[in-house]
C-alpha cells in the first residue's frame, strides 16, 4: 500500500523522494508515529543510520516532523542544492563544434540554471559577473566567445545567464533550421535524379 523508492543518500535524488513519500505516506490518514516509521523504513545506508542515533529507538508525535528537518538540513538544503549545482557545472564537458547535439546539451545546462535560480535567487539570472556564466564561458572555445560577444551587440543585451541562454537557443533555432534546410534539399534533389 505505501510503496517508496529507498532512499540511500544520494543527494541528486533526494527532491523526487521527499516528493514521493510525501504524497504516498505523507498524506495517508495514519498517525505521525506510524509516519516515523514509515520513512526509517524507507531509507538505507547513512540516512538511517543518522536518524537511527538521532532517535535512539524513541518514536514520538512530533519524531516524523523532526526527522524530515533533520534530513532537509542533510540533503535538502539550499546550500546543499547549490553544491550539487556548483558540481554539475564543474563536471559540464567543454563545448568544441556547437553542433545541434552540444547545443541541446548546453541549452539543457542553462535551462537547468535557470530553474535553480527561480528557486533560490532569481535576481542571480540578471547578474552580469554571475559564476556560471564564467565557469561556462571557460567551457567555451575563443570563437564561440566572440560568436556570443557579436551576439550580445547586435541584441543590445547585456552578458548574463539569460543572455548566454537565449544566444544558445538562438544558435539552436538556427541550426535546427539549418538542418532540415538541408534535408529537405537533398529529398528534393534525389526525387529529381529518380524522376529524370
Amino acid at each position: 500500500k505505501y510503496n517508496v523508492a529507498t532512499f540511500n543518500g544520494n543527494k541528486k535524488l533526494y527532491s523526487s523522494f521527499r516528493s514521493s513519500f510525501m504524497a504516498i505516506v505523507g498524506d495517508a490518514d495514519i498517525c505521525e508515529k506510524e509516519k516515523a516509521v514509515r520513512l526509517l523504513d524507507s531509507l538505507s545506508g547513512e540516512p538511517l543510520e543518522y536518524l537511527q542515533t538521532i532517535c535512539a529507538d524513541s518514536i514520538w508525535q512530533g519524531t516524523h516532523e523532526e526527522m524530515w528537518e533533520m534530513l532537509d538540513d542533510l540533503y535538502g538544503s539550499c546550500d546543499t542544492q547549490v553544491a550539487i549545482h556548483i558540481k554539475k557545472l564543474t563536471d559540464f564537458e567543454p563545448l568544441k563544434n556547437l553542433g545541434e547535439n552540444e547545443l541541446r546539451r548546453f541549452k539543457v545546462m542553462l535551462n537547468e540554471i535557470k530553474s535553480f535560480y527561480r528557486k533560490f535567487n532569481i535576481s542571480q539570472l540578471y547578474y552580469k559577473y554571475a559564476n556560471e556564466v564564467l565557469t561556462l564561458k571557460s567551457k567555451m572555445q575563443p570563437k564561440h566567445l566572440t560568436m556570443y560577444d557579436l551576439f550580445l551587440q547586435d541584441k543590445n543585451k547585456h552578458d548574463c545567464i539569460l543572455s548566454m541562454r537565449d544566444w544558445v537557443v538562438y544558435l539552436w533555432s538556427s541550426s535546427h533550421r539549418s538542418n532540415m534546410l538541408n534535408e529537405s534539399l537533398t529529398k528534393e534533389s534525389s526525387k529529381r535524379v529518380l524522376t529524370a
